[in-house]
């Protein structure tokens, strides 16, 4: 998530949908914008207590979905196709790569 753009939410507040939360964006070594969901059972943060919100064969730990409406558990496509001669020196960006 982009600093300084976030929402004023503590940990353990709902969250409804629709909800502004932040503006997602890229820092560190990442490929572009992305976000890490996770939803744990308890507040326990213990891998026995996380929760999958899709339903399906891929999901061993529930059988119904958290959705409303879910899609796919997979949507397997090519998001870019690249080649290059040299790894990136990410030491040469004179900022965080935010789109």
């Amino acid at each position: 998530m982009k600093k300084g753009l976030l929402t004023t939410k503590n940990i353990g507040d709902m969250v409804a949908q629709g909800e502004y939360l932040g503006v997602v964006a890229s820092s560190g070594n990442s490929s572009g914008p992305h976000l890490h969901f996770e939803e744990y059972q308890d507040n326990s943060y213990t891998k026995d207590k996380l929760i999958d919100p899709y339903a399906g064969p891929s999901n061993n730990w529930n059988a119904n979905s958290w959705w409303l409406s879910q899609k796919p558990y997979k949507n397997p496509t090519i998001n870019a196709l690249t080649t290059n001669t040299a790894n990136p020196d990410f030491r040469k960006l004179s900022k965080p790569i935010c789109y």
